[in-house]
């Protein structure tokens, strides 16, 4: 900002014409004013999330950020990078004290469940400013398998010691199981599966 009567100014020091009182000392009938610029203060802040926020390792969530301009002079060309750097949501301008919501939908649970937004943008001085937050996905146990045995009506064989025992085995988890065997006495009773779905 230029004041009225600016006669020079560096280093830290404006000299100005018509200066009745102020902090300085004369100078060839003029006046030294000791000023003190306030420098700008661009930032960013963000905070992230996932919905659901609960899920297991590998399953797809969505995740959420909300970017803040913290600083006093606005940003632009401001880029959001979610999913691990895979999903990018560019903001054009966001004005000091303001924010705005970002989403990605796919985004892969990781292995400890952390999740990781940044920000980044530019201030009017060119100058970069970035911020980084992490989240946390509340990881479920993995799914146990478990299988269900089904005997139906045994039916005995006419003028024999045996009976024909029917088994219906029945996949109650939701994970495939594979090379699932189902074993009895006699040994002729064993049953093998490839693959329960």
């Amino acid at each position: 900002h230029r004041l009225p009567g600016i006669l020079a100014a560096g280093g830290g020091a404006i000299v100005v014409r018509g200066l009745r009182s102020g902090v300085g000392h004369a100078c060839g009938g003029k006046r030294t004013l000791d000023v003190r610029w306030e420098t700008a203060r661009p930032a960013l802040s963000v905070r992230t999330e996932a919905e659901p926020p609960t899920a297991r390792p590998g399953e797809a969530v969505t995740q959420k950020a909300i970017v803040t301009n913290s600083g006093d002079v606005p940003l632009t060309g401001i880029v959001v990078e979610l999913g691990a750097g895979a999903c990018r949501r560019p903001v054009d301008r966001l004005d000091p004290g303001l924010n705005v919501a970002v989403s990605c939908e796919g985004v892969t649970t990781p292995p400890d469940g952390r999740l990781i937004a940044r920000a980044h943008g530019r201030s009017p001085d060119g100058e970069d400013v970035s911020a980084d937050a992490a989240g946390r996905i509340r990881l479920l146990p993995p799914p146990r398998a478990a299988v269900a045995l089904e005997i139906g009506d045994i039916r005995p064989d006419p003028g024999a010691r045996s009976a024909e025992v029917p088994v219906k085995v029945r996949n109650t988890s939701p994970v495939v199981l594979d090379r699932v065997v189902v074993s009895g006495e006699p040994p002729a009773c064993r049953r093998e599966f490839g693959r329960l779905m």
